[in-house]
């Protein structure tokens, strides 16, 4: 089961290794990686739905084998079909009281759990559990086999709701010695289940509390019955030093299971198989890869804004900080000259650097731009004392004579705010004085 394990997450490894070299540079971190990692256990399950049609089509291929009475191959996976019998004393079923050779029964209820958000949720919990096989085989044209492990039980499924079979339910709590098991363990006896040797098998596990009570309105009993003599089709590993067939745990091994019914009743059950799991295989594939594509090409537009946002708040803070060097990398990388902050301030707005101002405008950056207070870069020099900054304006052809929302040019700003290098600079150019009319 560990080795079973470890190949299981081996070739999950490296199907999310192959996805994430697909992914890596097609779409931005973290998608590429949870992407990856979602389309390797996808198709990781895709794959064993269809590893599940060859098994049952080779499945189909060993019943023809085995109606044909080929013996049976010690170490290989075998098909005996046949009646099936006990080797001695049959049991009872618990509810119905059937003499049988094996049974799987268990009693349980649903519990509503409610979230903090208000919705709730329905799960099906046990309160008690069971699995009994007593020394069987089936007899087939191939030869006897013993049945050694609980089984997988197909077509056997009943569910008793008589009040004959709750009355029995409640004699069988009474009188039986449970072993107290939490949820958890219940999985831990799965072990004793599969390894059996002598055919023999018991387990009453109870999860109840003490102060459990049966009640018809709120518990469901299930009961899966084989019954003694019935016919079965039976699947699995052969072992000759056994004498019968047991759980398949090596290389390529299947569980042990057996079908109700005949040979008819096994082929139609086995050619289900093989289309019910091409059909899952082919569903999960699609799906899940339509739905991942469709999740990752949709973020990646947003992923794109936020990145670019990114970018332009850092172009827009080198500006106003005077960063020559960061601001040309921007520039170099194709980072649009009029990027817009949140009040639609552009770089060449913000800068009180004439450097910066003059790569700025040699790159193309609109020297007449107006923000969302109407103000433009000659204003926000002139109110920001950059003289430097409004020098290279007025020579590359700022409006001179532009007004904001206040009706303020860039020169009757300086003059308020006592920037005379810039008021000096704004007549040189031939700004009007604020008297002018």
């Amino acid at each position: 089961m560990k080795k079973g394990c470890l190949l299981w997450l081996l070739q999950l490894a490296v199907l999310v290794g192959l996805y994430y070299y697909f992914f890596h540079g097609r779409f931005t971190p973290p998608a590429d990686r949870i992407g990856a990692f979602a389309g390797g256990f996808f198709l990781l399950l895709s794959i064993g739905a269809f590893q599940n049609a060859w098994r049952a089509r080779k499945n189909r291929a060993r019943l023809e084998q085995a109606l044909a009475g080929a013996p049976f191959e010690d170490g290989r996976q075998v098909v005996a079909v046949g009646p099936i019998a006990a080797l001695g004393a049959p049991i009872e079923s618990p509810f119905t009281r059937q003499p049988c050779v094996i049974c799987s029964w268990d009693i349980s209820h649903v519990s509503t759990t409610r979230s903090s958000s208000g919705g709730s949720s329905t799960q099906d919990v046990k309160d008690f559990t069971g699995f009994h096989l007593t020394p069987c085989a089936v007899s087939a044209p191939g030869g006897s086999a013993r049945i050694l492990g609980f089984a997988t039980l197909e077509g056997f499924d009943e569910s008793p709701e008589t009040d004959e079979a709750f009355a029995n339910a409640e004699s069988y709590i009474e009188t039986t010695p449970f072993e107290r098991v939490g949820l958890r363990q219940v999985f831990s006896q799965v072990k004793d289940l599969i390894t059996d040797d002598d055919g023999y098998i018991r387990k009453d596990l109870r999860m109840a509390d003490d102060g459990f009570a049966l009640d018809r309105q709120v518990h469901t009993l299930k009961e899966q019955v084989v019954r003694d003599g019935e016919t079965v089709c039976a699947l699995g590993t052969y072992s000759a030093e056994k004498g019968g067939l047991v759980q398949g745990l090596g290389k390529g091994g299947e569980g042990l299971t057996l079908i109700r019914g005949g040979r008819e009743a096994a082929a139609k059950r086995l050619k289900g198989n093989v289309w019910q799991n091409i059909g899952a295989g082919i569903m999960v594939l699609l799906a899940s890869h339509f739905f991942l594509f469709m999740i990752l090409f949709l973020r990646e537009p947003s992923a794109g804004a936020e990145k670019l946002e990114m970018r332009e708040t850092a172009f827009l803070e080198a500006a106003r900080n005077g960063e020559v060097a960061a601001v040309q990398k921007q520039l170099d990388d194709g980072m649009e000259v009029d990027a817009r902050d949140t009040v639609s301030n552009t770089p060449l707005m913000l800068t009180r650097d004439a450097e910066v101002a003059r790569r700025l405008i040699e790159a193309g950056a609109d020297v007449n731009a107006r923000n969302r207070e109407a103000s433009t870069p000659l204003i926000e020099a002139a109110k920001n004392g950059a003289a430097g900054v409004a020098r290279l304006l007025a020579e590359h052809g700022a409006d001179l004579e532009a007004r904001d929302n206040e009706q303020r040019t860039a020169l009757e700003w300086a003059i308020q705010a006592e920037q005379t290098d810039v008021a000096r600079v704004l007549r040189e150019a031939g700004a009007k004085e604020p008297t002018e009319k």
